[in-house]
């Protein structure tokens, strides 16, 4: 979305929230700054980096309109803004200049990149050691941004979806596996849907599946715990902006109130975000 800036007649354009400005990659010297502060950081000599969302650098640059998706009127920023044709440059580039002077572990998140360019992405010249698949993790909703056009999907489903991206990265290269994110509600409350295995049963049942998997296993903080989601009665008691406009949203769409708490409830990226249960018992109640 496009963001005036407070004070001027200039506008500023921003994938996520409008605190976080998108950088415009096309400038050859703002690359070189990020360049530089990735490469500083490499000659203190951290191990590698987490690169976050990194298929939305490249951004087409027609800037054409797009029809309307949804009934506010407003169409996803994806189609123009992720994994676009061109960003190959800037991640080459972003790889010669950087992490390949250096002995580093690189992972990216790369939403938006078909099994069938995964070579390009973790082969033998990819840009990266290894990148997150979210092909299994979104199989509850259409698309990971609209979580009131949930899916009815099936364990055969959810099986056949990991054994394709687990072919895909067996051909390109070495993948990661994981349920659980600080973008994900909690996998014990969504991949385990019968409440009665909702427990360590369930909990060693995912991690069982996902660490016998090609890859390297990701842990999210509160999994080792078999945390679930917590459920909210009131939008108010939310934070996360993605649960608050996929509530308004809900509405907007014809949905009742109570179908769109629902729907955040099951979905919002705050069930992954609270606090450790700790308590004053036996190994603070762990």
């Amino acid at each position: 979305m496009w963001e005036k800036v407070p004070g001027e007649e200039t506008y500023y354009l921003h994938v996520f929230h409008k605190k976080q400005p998108d950088l415009n990659w096309e400038n050859p010297a703002l690359r070189e700054e990020i360049y530089a502060m990735i490469n500083w950081w490499l000659a203190k000599g951290i191990a590698g980096f987490r690169i976050d969302a990194i298929t939305f650098i490249k951004k087409d640059q027609d800037f054409s309109p797009l029809p309307p998706d949804g009934i506010d009127g407003l169409v996803s920023v994806k189609s123009k803004a992720r994994n676009r044709p061109g960003i190959e440059l800037f991640l080459n580039e972003l790889k010669q200049k950087t992490f390949k002077k250096f002995s580093c572990v690189t992972v990216g998140e790369a939403p938006g990149v078909p099994l069938e360019e995964y070579e390009r992405f973790i082969g033998p010249e990819g840009y990266f050691d290894m990148i997150f698949d979210f092909h299994a993790a979104d199989i509850d909703v259409e698309n990971g941004s609209e979580w009131f056009r949930e899916c009815d999907w099936s364990v055969k489903a959810f099986r056949e979806t990991l054994f394709a991206s687990q072919l895909a990265f067996t051909r390109a290269g070495w993948g990661t596996t994981f349920i659980e994110n600080h973008d994900q509600p909690r996998a014990l409350s969504k991949l385990v849907r019968d409440a009665d295995y909702q427990n360590e049963i369930g909990a060693t049942a995912l991690a069982a599946m996902y660490f016998f998997m090609h890859g390297t296993p990701f842990i999210y903080q509160g999994q080792e715990l078999g945390m679930k989601n917590f459920c909210r009665s009131e939008i108010s008691e939310f934070n996360d902006i993605s649960s608050l406009d996929n509530y308004d949203r809900s509405l907007a769409e014809g949905f009742s109130a109570e179908e769109a708490m629902g729907f955040v409830n099951r979905r919002s990226r705050d069930n992954s975000r609270t606090p450790f249960p700790w308590s004053d018992g036996g190994q603070r109640g762990v």
